[in-house]
């Protein structure tokens, strides 16, 4: 159990339980109403997550699902620009992303080719 006040903010993780409470900063709060995400070591799975709500194609990690999963994420990007935000994975992380499939967008790790 944790307390906390105005401009303060604590995570649950399923493994880790309550994590320490933390400081947000305001601007993030309500970024949504602008068509913004912003991630400060979210986990890809979180912006995954996100791009779904915002994509008309769905997106999904495969492969090695625990690693491309968890590998952390910190920057702002355009909620209307998903496409844009998944071509920017591939140039941070090593994992590819693939279009083939028409309405589906599958991200998983570079070296984890589909046959």
């Amino acid at each position: 159990r944790r307390e906390i006040t105005a401009g303060e903010q604590v995570a649950a993780r399923e493994m880790q339980g309550l994590q320490a409470i933390e400081a947000i900063n305001i601007a993030y709060v309500g970024a949504w109403r602008e068509d913004k995400l912003y991630y400060n070591g979210a986990r890809l799975a979180e912006l995954v997550a996100d791009a779904n709500r915002y994509s008309s194609s769905r997106v999904m990690i495969e492969g090695d699902i625990e690693t491309v999963s968890n590998h952390l994420v910190q920057g702002s990007f355009n909620a209307n620009d998903i496409d844009g935000l998944l071509s920017v994975l591939s140039e941070i992380y090593p994992v590819e992303i693939d279009r083939s499939e028409a309405g589906l967008v599958r991200i998983r790790a570079a070296s984890d080719r589909a046959p």
